[in-house]
């Protein structure tokens, strides 16, 4: 998430990181627990990064391109990762 706001300065569109953490959470059911057990700060700092990014225009965008190679299943995964992202962002 860092090299999003870093090299990729926070674009969404053309974020190639971003595009593999969609990847990370669309693959690895078991993200959101080990997130759950991981540091505080860690925390903190995923589920900020996360709020800014569900709050950006571009986000169907970037989980359209991240989950294109899903074919007919893109729209279902795409559905499932930003429920996931919301969940992320909404523990405290």
């Amino acid at each position: 998430m860092a090299a999003w706001k870093g090299p990729g300065k926070g674009d969404v569109i053309t974020s190639l990181d971003l595009r593999d953490i969609v990847v990370l959470f669309d693959g690895r059911g078991e993200l959101v627990d080990e997130l759950l057990n991981s540091d505080s700060a860690l925390q903190d700092y995923v589920r900020n990064e996360v709020r800014v990014l569900l709050s950006d225009p571009n986000l169907d965008y970037l989980l359209a391109s991240a989950l294109h190679g899903h074919g007919t299943l893109a729209d279902e995964r795409a559905s499932k990762v930003r429920e996931v992202l919301k969940e992320v962002a909404s523990r405290s």
